[in-house]
């Protein structure tokens, strides 16, 4: 056969033949596993999204909380986590590590106390307004 100027044997395609077997099996094979790729990330994209959604309870973050301040103790450092009860928040306090005297806080607990104290407020008022 003859198109444009270019002469092209034309043979019929043998489909008996091991190369093209050969060519199939690794198209299927290659097929499957990117289709196993494919569902092993959406699986593990699964678990990370449910992990993100998964809320800690009371206990289990003061159980991190206490593990944090037990780990900080060996390394003579000053920070110390504290549970402000009213409103069931954490707070740092800074210490020194001589006078174990508190320096700062981190929210200052009177900035808490006084958090708590309006938050109380309001809900008396609105309490009594209905």
């Amino acid at each position: 056969m003859k198109i444009n100027g270019m002469v092209s044997s034309t043979r019929p395609l043998d489909v008996n033949s091991s190369a093209l077997k050969e060519s199939v099996a690794k198209i299927v094979e290659v097929t499957t596993l990117k289709e196993q790729h494919q569902d092993k990330q959406l699986s593990i994209q699964n678990d990370i999204d449910k992990e993100k959604k998964k809320e800690l309870t009371k206990d289990e973050a003061e159980q991190i909380v206490n593990g944090i301040n037990e780990f900080l103790k060996p390394k003579f450092t000053s920070l110390n986590f504290k549970m402000h009860e009213e409103l069931d928040r954490y707070y740092v306090e800074v210490i020194d590590k001589e006078t174990k005297k508190v320096i700062r806080e981190i929210p200052s607990k009177e900035l808490l106390d006084m958090y708590a104290k309006m938050t109380d407020f309001l809900g008396l008022i609105i309490d009594k307004k209905f």
